[in-house]
């Protein structure tokens, strides 16, 4: 297994070998891979753009902005921003469903067939009484069965409640998520505005790291975006960047590691694309 000691040197050429941009990229991650490589950890720089290979597209103009957040630049848009990411965190959603209460009324719905019997026990007990016959049983179902209406009645009218009670929360759960969702689009248009500011403050040094790299890339119109091959852009970024993990270059931008190094200001190891 081949050992790169990021400690002492600062290029290395791995082209010539069978290793590929994620073995390093593992390494880096200090996770399975087939290279040992000692090294400083991976910063937010490194893990957008530290691993730059041809055919790959890259978030530059946020990439560039964290940049700028690590010079110690803030956007104009920070304040607002961490109002509108409280109120997102204080939103609480509740999760209201109407089912049990509808069951509660489904339950009650015997009222109609209590009340027919407690009619049907009335009229066998009056006639009973006509009759002059013991009607002490008829008396005591036909209590029984009024009581049961009667609570019957009560349960309807608590579920029925219950039911009004849970259809408001419902409503005001449906106006939170729309609060929520009008202010998540809120925060992504304010992070978007952030990161093209911040991005804005470093397009000078962009610019002129796009020049001094090989390659045919200029910059687009866009702070932080390139007319070109995007893997220039993600290498701009890394030389306006403090990078200090090694950053993995496939393919060949550059005819030597020490050259990249030198290129980059970073640490470089080069792979094969």
């Amino acid at each position: 297994m081949p050992v790169l000691d990021g400690e002492r040197g600062r290029s290395f050429d791995l082209r010539d070998r069978e290793i590929t941009a994620e073995d390093v990229s593992a390494a880096i991650r200090t996770e399975s891979a087939p290279i040992d490589l000692r090294c400083a950890e991976r910063g937010p720089i490194h893990e957008r753009v530290g691993v730059v290979e041809p055919d790959r597209t890259y978030p530059l103009q946020a990439a560039l902005a964290a940049v700028a957040r690590e010079r110690g630049l803030e956007a104009s848009q920070g304040s607002e921003l961490a109002e509108v990411r409280a109120r997102l965190a204080a939103l609480e959603l509740p999760t209201v469903s109407l089912a049990e209460q509808r069951r509660r009324i489904a339950d009650t719905d015997d009222a109609a067939s209590l009340e027919e019997q407690v009619s049907t026990l009335r009229g066998q007990l009056e006639a009973a009484r006509e009759r002059g016959e013991d009607h002490e049983a008829l008396a005591e179902a036909r209590e029984r069965a009024v009581a049961e209406l009667a609570e019957r009645r009560t349960e309807r009218i608590a579920a029925e409640q219950s039911l009004d009670r849970a259809r408001r929360s419902a409503r005001e759960a449906r106006d939170r998520r729309e609060d929520r969702l009008e202010l998540e689009d809120r925060e992504r248009n304010l992070e978007r505005a952030a990161r093209r500011e911040l991005a804005g403050e470093l397009q000078a040094a962009f610019d002129r790291a796009l020049d001094a790299l090989p390659g045919d890339a200029t910059a687009g119109e866009s702070p932080g975006s390139v007319e070109g091959p995007a893997a220039i852009g993600a290498l701009a970024v890394c030389r306006v960047a403090r990078i200090r993990a090694p950053v993995v270059v496939a393919g060949d931008w550059f005819d030597a590691a020490t050259a990249a190094a030198a290129a980059l200001d970073a640490p470089v190891v080069l792979v094969d694309a």
